[in-house]
């Protein structure tokens, strides 16, 4: 059988590389190889990072939770995706000082776990630890296993850090837990600042090994220390502002504090909030960015005068993107920024601006209103100096270098079989306003939805395909979706034993340069193994007019699209 099909493969491959010479119809999209893709925007940057403080300005006392002088102890916190305001690969979490701690403390056998939950709070009925785990967003990773956590000497307010053995990848969409266990005492006691919560933020007991805890209203102040990733600027509020995505041709220039960013790295794409479902709407618009060492801004002041720590930065020049219809209110878009990257330094003051001087449509943009000019704007898109100043913060993401580009569906209830015991095709479209950034793909993943762990099985003929289309929504013939169309997967892949619902099914492949411009489309093709899911979103024509088509096999030449969105997470590096 697995002769035949490989037969029955090679033959398709073989008459689709002489279908793009001679111009006739095929089936999959054509598959040209690239044995050494370089991605636009390339260059090996550094890794970036940033950290996520929860609860840094309020303070309700002390809890000697989880290190002191009792033989055991098990605590486990719940951080609502709202306050960690991020995403990305957590390299290490840091608590805080309640009081001084005149000795170093030192905690045998601590063992550390995270991981995602799709539930508020520990809702103080059932209080069973693993009732908020491993309940359908994946797995709960052991990323400091039974390790002696040394602590410093430190005063009251300072902030100690642990070290992730196994890094975390948080997705910023579902809520964090972390869970800390120890099996033996501490030398000595070390009280760690706490915040009351309006909901039970923890979930602890002092028994050996219980499977229960008690909730309470409370939660550490914590540190979330991240390398790459998506690094969310909000400070609340939902006012309106359709600059700088409006018909006037507008140019905004934004202030954001170094203090409040807490990263440095390159920045390689900008992600802005609805504050009301989307109009689709094309644009064509220019992205500078730079340091300042500026507190505020001046009215009618030269919007190039404001760079005054080193030279604007040009990411994006002329370049032109699309709004697609139907994000909800809340969701993002990226803008990406095709033409370069700006590398922030982490200590000044960042300079972002945007001019639009073509849009077919206004969109509504969530801000907040600051107490300070940290905003100019002007009605004319290549002014030089600003009419107004005035508070509006925009709620914002900026992408630092490092981690994955997830394109999350948050309607669920739908399943996408791109692993199938049988024959079986599926090809997805992901917007550029959902990818944001330019580089090579170098692995994909999709979130597991059948409920059941997986067994180990291998695909003997599993196939990925990448490809650029100038289309916003799939035809129902496979070859007629792409620019262009390079296998980034041919052969074995082999699924781990024990991965459930919510966990990341990663499948590496062959780098594919990604321009960051274009929409991407990618094909899967499976025709034998165990039978598993991925998550996708149920239907919506708004917002996901035909962005997945499924066959029945990969020897179909069409297939039937649908108005459903494949969950993905793809590897990009630049």
């Amino acid at each position: 059988m697995i002769k035949k099909n490989l037969l029955l493969l090679f033959t398709i491959l073989s008459a689709l590389v002489l279908g793009a010479c001679g111009g006739g119809g095929g089936a999959v999209p054509i598959p040209v190889p690239d044995p050494d893709p370089d991605p636009v925007g390339g260059g090996g940057l550094v890794t970036a990072e940033f950290t996520k403080t929860i609860a840094a300005d309020v303070s309700t006392g002390g809890t000697i939770a989880p290190f002191n002088t009792s033989d055991y102890r098990r605590s486990m916190f719940l951080y609502r995706a709202s306050d960690v305001k991020g995403s990305g690969k957590l390299t290490s979490i840091s608590l805080r000082l309640n009081q001084d701690l005149v000795t170093a403390a030192s905690c045998p056998n601590t063992t550390i776990r995270i991981g995602h939950t799709s539930l508020p709070e520990f809702d103080g009925v059932d209080n069973n630890f693993a009732s908020y785990v491993e309940e359908g967003k994946g797995s709960l990773i052991t990323v400091v296993n039974d390790t002696t956590v040394n602590i410093p000497t430190g005063v009251d307010g300072d902030y100690f850090t642990i070290q992730l053995t196994t890094p975390f990848d948080y997705n910023g969409v579902d809520n964090l837990i972390v869970d800390f266990e120890r099996t033996t005492a501490c030398n000595v006691t070390v009280s760690n600042r706490r915040e009351t919560m309006a909901y039970n933020g923890r979930l602890s007991t002092t028994i050996v090994a219980s499977a229960t805890g008690i909730a309470a209203i409370l939660t550490h102040h914590m540190k979330f220390n991240f390398a790459g990733g998506d690094n969310v600027q909000s400070h609340g509020g939902v006012l309106n502002n359709t600059w700088p995505f409006n018909t006037i041709t507008p140019k905004i220039q934004s202030l954001y504090t170094a203090a409040d960013i807490d990263g440095s790295g390159p920045i390689t794409a900008i992600g802005f909030q609805m504050n009301a479902t989307s109009v689709a709407a094309e644009y064509t618009y220019t992205v500078r960015m730079g340091h300042t060492s500026l507190a505020m801004l001046t009215n009618l002041s030269n919007f190039v005068d404001n760079y005054n720590v080193d030279s604007v930065t040009t990411v994006a020049n002329a370049a032109t993107f699309s709004i697609p219809a139907g994000i909800p209110a809340g969701g993002w878009f990226w803008l990406p920024l095709p033409d370069g990257v700006f590398n922030y330094n982490g200590t000044d003051n960042l300079l972002v601006e945007v001019e639009v001087p073509v849009a077919s449509a206004s969109n509504s943009i969530r801000t907040a209103s600051m107490g300070s000019d940290i905003r100019l704007h002007n009605t004319t898109a290549d002014a030089t100096a600003s009419e107004t100043a005035d508070g509006i913060a925009y709620h914002i993401r900026f992408r630092f270098n490092g981690g994955t580009v997830d394109v999350n569906t948050d309607l669920g209830g739908s399943t996408g079989n791109i692993f199938s015991a049988g024959d079986n095709s599926r090809q997805g479209m992901f917007l550029a306003s959902e990818l944001g950034t330019a580089g090579k793909i170098t692995a994909v993943s999709c979130r597991l939805q059948n409920t059941g762990p997986t067994i180990a099985s291998d695909y003997p003929n599993y196939t990925v395909l990448m490809g650029h289309t100038a289309l916003t929504e799939l035809t129902d013939t496979y070859a007629d979706n792409y620019d262009d169309a390079t296998i980034v997967h041919s052969g074995i892949y082999s699924l781990a034993a024990g991965q459930i619902q919510g966990d990341r099914l990663v499948i590496p492949i062959t780098p594919f340069a990604y321009d960051g411009i274009r929409n991407l489309v990618v094909y899967f093709y499976s025709d034998g193994g165990a039978a598993n899911t991925c998550e996708m979103s149920s239907v919506d024509a708004i917002r996901y007019p035909n962005q997945t088509m499924a066959a029945g096999s990969y020897l179909d030449l069409t297939g039937t699209p649908s108005s459903r969105k494949l969950d993905m997470h793809f590897t990009i590096s630049k």
